[in-house]
């Protein structure tokens, strides 16, 4: 009887654990969400570094997709896509061998 009060314990432990490690990614995520759209993506000239924000872009919004059980989960998904897609666009002026360019085109494909 004793070995279940502990586990139960143990297990409210845990909930209560990944509730909190999954509200703290979700701000993080979204906070790193508004710095790219407000700041970053505006300021961005070079092709390298548009690609590479917008891939930040998609890879968060990937994240808080993964983590959100809400009814907003699709907005997040087709944002990330959008994301990733604008970054691929913008990469057809990098070189075929890109690190930048395959990255985006293996988050891109690991979507569909």
């Amino acid at each position: 009887m004793e070995g279940d009060d502990a586990c139960g314990y143990y297990s409210a432990q845990i909930k209560f654990y990944k509730d909190v490690v999954e509200y703290e990614m979700q701000r993080t995520c979204q906070k790193g969400i508004t710095v790219l759209e407000k700041y970053l993506i505006p300021s961005c000239s070079a092709a390298e570094q548009s690609v590479m924000v917008h891939k930040m872009l998609g890879d968060l919004c990937w994240y808080q997709y993964e983590l959100t059980v809400e009814t907003n989960k699709l907005s997040l998904l087709d944002k990330a896509v959008t994301a990733y897609q604008e970054a691929c666009t913008i990469s057809q002026s990098l070189c075929a061998a890109h690190p930048m360019k395959l990255s985006v085109h293996l988050n891109l494909s690991a979507l569909y």
